[in-house]
């Protein structure tokens, strides 16, 4: 098979491209602003010039700081891309489109985890910063299901954690890690968040599932094998490594996208359906990944 990656320069990309080229079975096209010709990766000026069987759009945002920072720009970039890959279809509507979306795209609330009868919310009156990366995946995606004669899996990540990943990235997680590592207290609010993290060998396991299956037409929610709530992931870092963590109201924490209490999806059908079953839980993921960033057991 033929796969032409845009955005291949982003950390969940690379964990895609590794295991793409450790399977050696697929000719594989890499795009990004520039050309990287030391990663094989050529200039979005040049994308198309091939036939590709499929197309994977991971152009986004993998910080929440980022986010905040990029602002409404998100809105403007999400959409060039996503017209870039779906101007190559309309020229070549057998090509399949996997578009890397987000549980953002389901907008504010998350008092409940989303299910198969979830609704997106956002507050159209009083839009504001928080809102723009779940907005451009709305869109992108209301778009997808317009083309309902093109072959695009629009794919739902909720949290990913992988070893690729910086450590100074700004999610919870990571600034837990990083207190392992430097041996200080961790602070968080009262507020009891679920999360379930995704692992590097699952999204890598479900991206293989979406070759395989053939062309279709739908959105998946990306899952583990079991989320976590916020104190139970800290208890289980305090046991492995030692963390000592606080509880306070006055932290320096980045919510780009806002406060979502039960972020994760119980909609498993889709993802089912494609033949995926996960096989890695949140902590489990989570211990690994900090260990493999050298965090030892204090």
């Amino acid at each position: 098979m033929k796969i032409a990656i845009v955005g291949a320069t982003s950390q969940i990309a690379g964990d895609w491209i590794s295991h793409l080229k450790h399977q050696n079975e697929h000719a594989v096209f890499l795009y990004g602003r520039t050309d990287r010709p030391e990663l094989g990766i050529k200039s979005y000026a040049v994308f198309g010039q091939e036939n590709y069987d499929l197309v994977a759009n991971f152009v986004g945002v993998g910080d929440p700081a980022r986010a905040a920072a990029l602002g409404t720009s998100i809105l403007d970039i999400t959409h060039q891309f996503d017209e870039l890959v779906l101007g190559y279809l309309r020229q070549h509507p057998g090509c399949r489109y996997v578009f890397l979306s987000s549980g953002a795209a389901f907008g504010g609330g998350f008092e409940l985890p989303i299910n198969e009868s979830s609704c997106a919310s956002f507050s159209i009156n009083t839009l504001g910063t928080q809102d723009w990366y779940g907005v451009s995946k709305f869109y992108a995606e209301a778009k997808h299901r317009s083309l309902k004669d093109l072959g695009i899996v629009d794919l739902r990540v909720f949290n990913y954690l992988s070893a690729s990943q910086s450590i100074d990235a700004r999610f919870m997680i990571n600034d837990a890690a990083r207190a392992i590592h430097s041996r200080s207290v961790f602070k968080t609010n009262s507020l009891d968040l679920v999360r379930d993290y995704l692992s590097q060998t699952d999204f890598c396991s479900l991206m293989d599932c979406i070759l395989h299956h053939g062309a279709i037409n739908m959105a998946v929610d990306c899952f583990s094998a079991a989320p976590v709530s916020k104190f139970d992931l800290l208890k289980a870092l305090n046991v492995h490594f030692g963390l000592q963590y606080e509880v306070t109201e006055h932290i320096d924490s980045v919510n780009a996208t806002g406060v979502k209490l039960n972020y994760f999806s119980s909609n498993h059908g889709p993802a089912h359906k494609l033949g995926y079953t996960p096989k890695l839980g949140s902590i489990d993921n989570a211990v690994e990944v900090i260990s493999a960033w050298g965090v030892r057991q204090g």
